[in-house]
């Protein structure tokens, strides 16, 4: 596990989009969202399935563009869509 390893915590929602609805954000206050957390969200509807929420705790542990190069090299609707969503997910 992530947290025990290191004081943050990671969340996966796998989700799609509505512009109806939006993103159903109750799981903020379901998972106890914090600083020290990344929710990371897989959104097929978008044209970039990576979508990342990143505290202000763990934002200082990387570099500066690093969840834009993550999403960038696996996020992209040409890698999901020729790797699989389930490829991209798992490869971020």
């Amino acid at each position: 596990r992530i947290d025990v390893a290191a004081p943050r915590s990671l969340r996966c929602c796998i989700a799609k989009y509505t512009a109806a609805y939006g993103y159903d954000l109750q799981y903020i206050d379901y998972w106890a969202v914090d600083p020290n957390t990344v929710v990371f969200v897989a959104d097929p509807n978008t044209g970039n399935i990576l979508n990342f929420n990143v505290g202000d705790n763990v934002d200082l542990m990387v570099p500066r563009n690093f969840w834009t190069r993550l999403a960038g090299k696996f996020g992209t609707k040409f890698f999901w869509q020729e790797q699989g969503e389930a490829s991209s997910i798992l490869n971020a």
